[in-house]
């Protein structure tokens, strides 16, 4: 009986890891990204202006 079961432990252990290695990635890149400092704090404003074509 213990054999038939193995594999679908081993199947449920394998899909848990997985997830987690999912939750753990999705929240690196969601922590990085609000981290981040806008464009304003790290340009000057006219810098802004002329990357958004709004400057000649």
């Amino acid at each position: 009986m213990m054999e038939s079961i193995k594999p679908v432990v081993d199947t449920a252990l394998q899909a848990a890891k997985t997830g987690v290695e999912v939750v753990h990635t999705a929240w690196s890149l969601m922590e990085a990204a609000s981290e981040k400092k806008p464009p304003s704090e790290l340009l000057s404003q006219s810098a802004v202006r002329r990357i958004q074509g709004q400057d000649g």
